[in-house]
C-alpha cells in the first residue's frame, strides 16, 4: 500500500482507484470481496465506509470468539501419546 501521507489529494485518489482496480482484476480475490467492493462503489462513500467498519467490527469479534472456543476445545483434549 502506498504511503498516503506523502501524496497530494489527487494522487491519493488515483492510488486508491488503482488499488481498487487491482483487487477487481485479481483472480485470487474472492468473488464476495469483488461483489462487495463493486456494490460499495455505487453508494455514498461515507455510508459505505461506515457500513464496512460495522461489518469489520462484527466479523472481527466473531472470529475472535470462534478462535477462543477452538483454543478452549484444544486445551481440553487429552494429550496424544505416541
Amino acid at each position: 500500500m502506498p504511503d498516503f501521507e506523502n501524496l497530494s489529494h489527487d494522487h491519493r485518489l488515483e492510488s486508491n482507484a488503482e488499488q481498487i482496480k487491482d483487487i477487481l482484476n485479481d483472480p485470487d480475490a474472492s468473488f464476495w470481496l469483488k461483489a462487495a467492493l463493486e456494490a460499495a462503489l455505487k453508494r455514498d462513500v461515507l455510508d459505505a465506509a461506515k457500513d464496512a467498519a460495522i461489518l469489520f467490527a462484527l466479523l472481527d469479534q466473531r472470529s475472535k470468539i470462534q478462535e477462543a472456543i477452538l483454543l478452549n476445545l484444544l486445551a481440553q483434549r487429552p494429550p496424544v501419546h505416541e
